[in-house]
């Protein structure tokens, strides 16, 4: 099990869209790589069409922005460096 530091929602969001920029992936991708990485299964999803399936880069992206988000409580750098 992975331990993550908390994050109110502004400042989730602003590490989700700085991580979709420097990984050149894009946040809706992202956000289901890293969902269904935590959940180790498939994201649930909105009936219809618009179903998102992360590509190879949003699923790294997604495991190196896990890492960052590990907490740490001597290493608050770590999500500096995204």
């Amino acid at each position: 099990m992975i331990a993550l530091r908390r994050f109110d929602p502004d400042e989730a969001w602003e590490t989700l869209r700085r991580a979709s920029q420097e990984f050149n992936v894009k946040v809706r991708e992202l956000a289901v790589a890293v969902v269904e990485l935590l959940a180790r299964a498939p994201a649930p999803q909105p009936d219809g069409d618009r179903t998102i399936h992360p590509s190879g880069s949003a699923r790294r992206a997604a495991e190196q922005l896990l890492l960052a988000f590990e907490s740490r409580p001597d290493d608050e750098a770590g999500l500096r460096r995204l």
